[in-house]
């Protein structure tokens, strides 16, 4: 029985090529005319690596799970609050699949997401008044003279602020010519005494940091047939760099000086 040569080729392909599979690390069969590599792992009894990724929001939970492994090591992204730990990365000699890894992404309290959407947010007296009351447990108002105000009083007050044009007139007589000038202006004033001109909101913006307070300064739009409110955050971006910082400080004492600390993210 004879063999062509195209038989002899193939048999000369797959013999090279199964001498090429002894050398690989994990167990893999070359399968039909193409010898395409097929992974054996699904039948074995454990896997050739540990692998998988743990996705967590709390910082303590993150550092404990760091703490557990070995080959530690924790990037920080103070922008997004956001760290990682990849344990199977290896080194330039020996480079590991990065396949074994922590993701910590802190996420911010629902009192904290309330203040940033109410920020800048223009809105009608009885919806501030409301905001206000709804959110007491961590609110403290202060008027215009900076005396604290009883929560309740601060929302009756804005409740009850009435808009009025006040008319000025002025004339000037000259001895070639007269001047007059009419002036109105627009005045905000409320029934119920001072009016309400800071809110200090108190609360911790991620579950693990430290809390804070906010300042937002009150301003009064009185374009509209009836009042309009804006409250505004002062120096948010300052505090906002703050609290990365708080973020960074506090990752790296609870992982005590055991992994190897890198500002920003790696992608292997």
């Amino acid at each position: 029985m004879s063999t062509t040569k195209e038989a002899i080729e193939h048999i000369q392909s797959t013999t090279h090529y199964n001498e090429k599979l002894e050398e690989t690390d994990f167990k893999a069969v070359a399968i039909s005319k193409e010898l395409k590599l097929r992974d054996l792992e699904e039948f074995q009894e454990f896997r050739n690596n540990f692998r998988g990724t743990l996705n967590t929001t709390s910082v303590i939970d993150f550092a404990n799970y760091i703490h557990a492994q070995e080959g530690n090591n924790c990037f920080i992204d103070v922008d997004s609050m956001a760290a990682q730990s990849i344990f199977d990365l290896g080194d330039k000699e020996k480079p590991g699949h990065a396949k074994h890894k922590a993701i910590l992404k802190l996420k911010r309290t629902a009192p904290y997401t309330e203040l940033l959407q109410h920020d800048t947010l223009q809105t009608k007296q009885r919806d501030l008044a409301e905001w206000i009351e709804d959110w007491k447990d961590y609110i403290q108002v202060v008027d215009e003279n900076g005396t604290n105000m009883d929560i309740i009083k601060a929302s009756t007050a804005i409740r009850n602020i009435t808009i009025e044009a006040i008319a000025k007139k002025g004339s000037e007589i000259k001895n070639f010519g007269e001047s007059k000038s009419a002036m109105e202006s627009i005045d905000a004033k409320s029934e119920d005494g001072p009016m309400p001109a800071w809110i200090i909101f108190e609360c911790k913006p991620f579950e693990d940091l430290p809390e804070r307070a906010f300042h937002s300064r009150i301003s009064i739009s009185t374009g509209h047939d009836t009042p309009r409110f804006t409250t505004r955050i002062v120096q948010l971006d300052a505090i906002k760099e703050e609290i990365a910082n708080d973020f960074k400080t506090l990752l790296t004492d609870k992982l005590d000086d055991e992994a190897d600390i890198y500002l920003g993210m790696f992608t292997a």
